[in-house]
């Protein structure tokens, strides 16, 4: 039974074989956390191990000797990796399954309707230009 176990457990996390031997270090770390990951956050294993893989060659990658350890820095790359898979906000729809009345709302206006526009801040313009212009006591007498 544990042997079972053992290889269904392995096959659920596949190791790519370009995975660098740095990063196979903390291979049994990173297969438990994923799976509280998935467990807690309610995502499939499997696209929670490929961001977890995903992670273990940035770092290997990117580390640099001198900046500490590099157990410490791939632990660190899993944890964010998953963090920012887990909290990816979901996919809003596209246009093609929003229905056409939303889509007519969001279409710009007509050239009429942008000279009616136009007419109307021009009419707006120049009678504040001619209240502006009167005199204070012709002002005055226009109020009621």
């Amino acid at each position: 039974m544990g042997a079972a176990a053992n290889g269904e457990r392995l096959a659920a996390f596949p190791v790519p074989p370009y995975l660098p031997a740095p990063a196979r270090t903390i291979l049994p770390w990173a297969r438990r956390y994923v799976a509280i990951t998935a467990r807690r956050a309610h995502v499939p294993l499997t696209d929670a191990w490929d961001e977890a893989i995903t992670a273990l060659v940035r770092a290997s990658v990117y580390f640099s000797p001198g900046a500490g350890t590099f157990h410490a820095y791939a632990k660190t790359a899993v944890v964010r990796g998953l963090w920012r898979y887990c909290r990816r906000p979901a996919r809003t729809a596209s246009s093609d399954a929003l229905p056409t009345r939303a889509l007519s709302t969001w279409t710009a206006p007509s050239a009429e309707q942008l000279a009616m526009v136009a007419e109307v801040a021009a009419e707006h313009v120049a009678a504040e230009r001619a209240v502006a212009a009167a005199s204070p006591t012709a002002r005055a007498r226009a109020t009621p």
